[in-house]
């Protein structure tokens, strides 16, 4: 889930962090000096949809995920279906 904050001077939306939508968890934070931040970022995405030349059609779906939750419930469920891990 994220979480935003607005701007006093422009009231403009800016993403202050993010949480992990499996156990709540704090997964990202915009702000380097505050305490408690992770680096770590990771997201599941599809979207599903139609495109034509001049427009789309389509829909996201989209989860946030904690490194804890990340190596610790979606690489073993990944695992037991054999996929191959990629490294970038």
């Amino acid at each position: 889930m994220k979480i935003y904050k607005t701007i006093p001077e422009t009231k403009a939306e800016q993403l202050e962090s993010t949480t992990c939508d499996l156990c709540g968890d704090i997964s990202y934070c915009q702000s380097p000096w505050a305490s408690g931040c992770s680096i770590f970022k990771a997201s599941i995405k599809m979207t599903d949809g139609q495109e034509w030349e001049d427009r789309g059609c389509d829909t996201e779906i989209s989860y946030d995920v904690c490194p804890d939750c990340f190596k610790n419930k979606l690489v073993p469920w990944f695992d037991s279906y054999n996929v191959a891990k990629e490294r970038g």
